[in-house]
């Protein structure tokens, strides 16, 4: 999985986002989701495939995915992201009020994940 997702961003700086390559790698990926479980890389790749596509829909419904993943696995960062990337699509969906709810969500958590960001950064300098 974790060379499908190299590979597939590879392609993306290579040959752009929205390449019949990159969609072809992104399949074999969602095979392998569906057998072995959830990634957030593999979300977020098919994330980005499906916005520089031009398919918003889809692409929003993968921003979902990767909400109630973050959310399972408690990932503060990881649930941060996915309110804003669900805030930009709906945006782009002419869904203003929807996406400030969830932009406002993510800016709940920014405050939280700097001060963590900058305790490891200041513990680890201080080694």
């Amino acid at each position: 999985m974790k060379l499908r997702m190299i590979l597939s961003v590879s392609l993306m700086a290579i040959k752009g986002f929205a390449s019949v390559d990159v969609e072809r790698i992104n399949a074999a990926a969602r095979e392998l989701f569906w057998r072995h479980g959830p990634s957030s890389d593999m979300l977020w790749s098919q994330n980005f495939y499906q916005q520089f596509s031009g398919k918003m829909r889809p692409a929003l419904q993968i921003a979902y995915q990767l909400m109630q993943l973050a959310e399972d696995l408690k990932d503060g960062a990881l649930i941060m992201e996915a309110h804003q990337s669900i805030g930009a699509l709906l945006v782009l969906l002419g869904r203003s009020s929807d996406a400030l709810e969830h932009l406002e969500k993510a800016q709940r958590f920014m405050p939280r994940i700097t001060i963590i960001a900058t305790t490891f950064s200041t513990t680890s300098i201080a080694k």
